[in-house]
This record gives C-alpha cells, sequence and structure tokens, in this order.
C-alpha cells in the first residue's frame, strides 16, 4: 500500500511540475510578445506633412521646417506644404521664418501612419529688432600707425 501512495505520489508531483512548467512558460511567452508588440509601436515611423499659414491665415513659402539637434530640414512651398518621410514619435521639430519668432513641434504617437501638422504664425509671434537712431557719422579713432601715415600725407 506504501509502494502504491508513493507511486501515486511520484505521478500527481510530476505532473503538478509539468502544469507548473507549462503556465510559467505561457507566462514568458506572453510578455515577450506583448513587449515585442510595444517596442514595435514605439520605434514607428511616420509620415509628417502640414501646412504654415500666417496670421491671416494665407500660405507661408520659405519656412525652414529642422529635426532639432540636426541639420536635416525641409523647406515650404509655396502653397506652405511641407512633408518628412520617415519621423519618429517624439521628434522635435523646429519652425523658423524670417521676422518671426521660432516655433517648437512634438510628432505625437499615432494609429495612423500619417500625422497631420498645421502651424500658424501670428501677429504676436513677429519678433521686433528694435530702433535704429543715427545721430551723425560714426568716426573711427585713429590707432597709432594711422597717425604715423597721416604727418606724411
Amino acid at each position: 500500500m506504501k509502494k502504491t501512495n508513493q507511486i501515486l505520489e511520484s505521478k500527481v508531483n510530476f505532473l503538478s511540475r509539468g502544469f507548473s512548467i507549462l503556465c510559467f512558460a505561457l507566462l514568458v511567452l506572453f510578455t515577450v510578445s506583448n513587449a515585442q508588440a510595444q517596442e514595435a509601436q514605439t520605434n514607428k515611423e511616420y509620415i509628417v506633412q502640414g501646412t504654415v499659414l500666417d496670421e491671416d491665415n494665407m500660405p507661408l513659402p520659405g519656412v525652414n521646417v529642422i529635426i532639432k539637434g540636426t541639420k536635416t530640414g525641409v523647406v515650404t512651398d509655396i502653397d506652405g506644404k511641407f512633408k518628412f518621410s520617415a519621423l519618429k514619435a517624439n521628434t522635435k521639430l523646429v519652425f523658423s521664418y524670417i521676422g518671426y519668432d521660432s516655433k517648437l513641434y512634438t510628432i505625437p504617437k499615432s494609429n495612423s501612419d500619417t500625422v497631420k501638422v498645421d502651424i500658424s504664425f501670428d501677429a504676436a509671434d513677429i519678433e521686433l529688432m528694435g530702433a535704429v537712431a543715427v545721430n551723425g557719422v560714426y568716426k573711427t579713432k585713429r590707432n597709432i600707425f594711422q597717425k604715423f601715415v597721416g604727418l606724411f600725407k
């Protein structure tokens, strides 16, 4: 009877260990596949396109659109439109135009492959350069060499 109980216990022990290992393997498998899916979502590249407008909703041609921290960028066309082909989420774009303050835009995560961006430069964004006052003709001070040459003229 003892031998039968030992055999029965060993079979139950073997089955419970096997079941535990199977459950653990399935748990690891789902965890890894879920992590890979999240990683694929964060490494997703988007097509970013949009339009840049002024305060009167007119397109601004020639606006520089640059990826922050790089020298990579595009310029808006005559209709104020631009397009980047492969940018990741959280990439920062810098929009700059003569006479206006620069604007910063961060690419959001999206379910779509294309991200639409509309930027508007307002009158409040105008960068004033300040007044220039002229009180007369500016003359530089002569150095020693110029004074010496002036003696012989």
